[in-house]
């Protein structure tokens, strides 16, 4: 059997699911890193993409209109991971089709999930098939040179060959002109 050892969650859902969730993982010993809101998640995901999580977890019923995108992102950087969006807007969040991802919209469908082991839940979701890995999304122009190329040892790329950023790199692009 697959076992779960790691997981994230976003914390963008009813309190009351949201305790449903970590009662869930902490019942199972699930090493859980949380996260107030997705722009946490994304650093998590540039500064640490090699540890790679089983079971990603995001509450949808506050999360804000252009934070929507972490869904795709955490599937792209973590192409093994099984997502879970619960809440009222959860049909939002996530591509549709998408056999990783599962949605629970009440209550009632999350606790029938809890019911069960994180590992046990983990298998059946990736029994049911993963997609082709998805087109880098780097695309090359014709006549020009993408940064990555004229400096391949600048930057390092994940498993789906697209370029990740070393923490230096990322300190130097949140770093305020000036500072």
């Amino acid at each position: 059997m697959v076992g779960v050892c790691r997981a994230v969650h976003v914390c963008y859902g009813d309190p009351s699911l949201q305790e449903v969730v970590q009662s869930w993982l902490a019942a199972h010993q699930i090493e859980t890193l949380s996260f107030e809101d997705a722009y946490g998640l994304t650093a998590h995901l540039i500064l640490h993409s090699s540890q790679l999580a089983d079971l990603a977890l995001i509450g949808s019923d506050w999360i804000p209109a252009d934070e929507k995108a972490v869904a795709e992102y955490v599937l792209e950087t973590w192409p093994g991971v099984v997502l879970v969006v619960y809440g009222q807007r959860c049909e939002q969040l996530g591509p549709p089709q998408d056999p990783r991802v599962v949605r629970f919209a009440s209550r009632e469908m999350l606790e029938r999930v809890t019911a069960q082991s994180p590992a046990d839940f983990v298998a059946s979701v990736r029994a049911r098939g993963t997609p082709a890995a998805p087109a880098s999304p780097a695309v090359a122009v014709p006549g020009e040179t993408s940064p990555a190329a004229a400096a391949p040892s600048a930057t390092s790329a994940d498993a789906s060959g697209r370029p990740v950023l070393t923490p230096e790199e990322l300190s130097a692009l949140l770093d305020e002109p000036g500072n």
